[in-house]
């Protein structure tokens, strides 16, 4: 099996999930693939910084189908994967390994 986007979507129902920084998007990452998040603050802040994807301001099938349509283009995806291939080594376990220990040290 493959995939051309990797889709990580939250609803907006707490403090909770506008934090969120789940693990599948850093799995979408390491496997270039670029993504469809929703605009929960951190989140955003990743892909939108990095350039790796799209996000969308709410989970609502309109909106997640303009996203998927825009992804669909073969330009916009190499774009976001050229991104992707170019920062994921800061996303790695060791390399957040090490700025952990800056902050409990």
């Amino acid at each position: 099996m493959s995939a051309d986007i990797g889709v990580v979507l939250f609803e907006d129902t707490s403090i909770s999930y506008q934090n969120a920084l789940p693990n599948k998007l850093f799995e979408f990452i390491q496997s270039a693939l670029p993504v469809i998040t929703s605009g929960q603050n951190t989140m955003r802040e990743v892909v939108e910084n990095e350039s790796i994807g799209l996000t969308i301001d709410k989970v609502e099938s309109s909106d997640l189908l303009k996203a998927i349509q825009k992804m669909s283009e073969v330009t916009t995806r190499n774009n976001f994967k050229k991104n992707i291939l170019e920062i994921r080594d800061k996303f790695t376990y060791e390399t957040q390994e090490i700025e952990i220990l800056k902050v409990y040290s």
